[in-house]
């Protein structure tokens, strides 16, 4: 288990707006995060994330953001109960096996 968990938040749609505000008038990377308390890794992979040839748009990097969140939501975690569960029905199953030999 870990010390310390971060608590990872998603940029905001406004947060998005600010950043691209403060590009158009040449605000550094490290000068953005400072100014939304964030850190400046996390502007960074958000202007690598989500500028393209028409450079960074906010409006449409919020919806790719949403888009991956809605995708890593689909996907099934390997949670203890879910392990429990696959031990339970594959026991059950052998178990109906045994008994046929």
């Amino acid at each position: 288990m870990r010390k310390h968990m971060n608590q990872y938040k998603q940029l905001t749609e406004g947060q998005r707006y600010q950043i691209s505000a403060l590009l158009k008038v040449e605000t550094l990377q490290k000068d953005i995060a400072l100014i939304l308390g964030v850190s400046p890794p996390t502007i960074s992979r958000e202007l690598e994330r989500n500028t393209g040839k028409r450079g960074y748009r906010p409006k449409q990097a919020h919806i790719k953001a949403d888009r991956r969140r809605q995708a890593a939501e689909k996907s099934i975690k390997m949670t203890v109960e879910v392990v429990r569960l696959i031990v339970s029905v594959a026991s059950s199953h052998l178990d109906k096996l045994r008994h046929l030999l």
